[in-house]
């Protein structure tokens, strides 16, 4: 293979997940490939569902911390990432979140009132996960 041809990872990884579900492992190299695209939010998916499966795999709890610490880091430095924005848009999920208009009006509503904002996601569970999901995606920050 390609150095760095993720695409390519990508779709030898789903092969091999249509072969075998359950192969931790093809999660973890799932998320490794999605994180060097920078496609926080689906790395995080695939170390959830290797995690899932096996719940002490070394390889998706490392690989989960570190995508946290790199959504954190991000998140704080105020600094936009064009290639991180770009995927994010380009992820049909994410669209789908962001023509939402729920998600719409939760947005608006953080911009005038952050406090009453966070009320309401708390209370929300579905609300809890799509700003995570953007949060990941670097849609939302936090610095």
């Amino acid at each position: 293979t390609k150095l760095m041809a993720y695409p390519d990872a990508l779709k030898d990884l789903e092969e091999c997940l249509k072969l075998d579900p359950k192969f931790v492992k093809a999660y973890s190299r799932k998320g490794v490939v999605h994180f060097f695209m920078k496609e926080y939010h689906k790395a995080m998916q695939a170390y959830d569902k290797g995690l899932a499966i096996d719940p002490d795999n070394e390889e998706c709890k490392n690989g989960k911390e570190q995508v946290i610490n790199k959504i954190s880091e991000t998140s704080r430095s105020g600094e936009v990432d064009e290639e991180q924005i770009r995927h994010a848009m380009a992820d049909p999920e994410i669209q789908q979140i962001l023509h939402d208009p729920q998600i719409n009006m939760f947005l608006k509503s953080m911009q005038e009132n952050p406090k009453e904002a966070q009320k309401a996601m708390q209370s929300d569970p579905k609300l809890q996960e799509a700003v995570s999901k953007l949060m990941a995606a670097g849609i939302i920050r936090t610095g």
